[in-house]
């Protein structure tokens, strides 16, 4: 399960879940954490998106009865992706510091 806060008034709770023929990805869209709407997309192999449940999204937003504002603040959220990535930018320095020490491309890999 993920939750995206979209602001302080909408949130989308996603989850996934295995299907007979691959998955599908659920999403549940709250404001004031009561439901506006649902909505799912299903997958037999893999998701073509930026990040893990764009499309759903893209779904449950279009079909919930939003103000134009909303609809404006939502599909910015969208594109965006507001995925927190901020760990990775840790690992990034640890491992562009084989290319500092290492000379061979085996130590700096290792």
């Amino acid at each position: 399960m993920k939750i995206f806060n979209v602001n302080k008034e909408i949130k989308v709770v996603c989850n996934s879940e295995r299907t007979r023929s691959g998955f599908r990805h659920l999403a549940t869209l709250l404001r004031n954490d009561r439901e506006v709407s649902n909505a799912k997309c299903c997958y037999s192999n893999r998701t073509w998106e930026a990040y893990e449940f764009q499309s759903v999204l893209y779904k449950v937003f279009e079909k919930a009865d939003l103000t134009k504002e909303e609809k404006e603040i939502c599909d910015k959220f969208t594109k965006e992706g507001k995925e927190d990535l901020s760990h990775l930018k840790t690992i990034g320095a640890v491992a562009s510091l084989g290319n500092l020490f290492c000379d061979t491309q085996k130590e700096k890999n290792d």
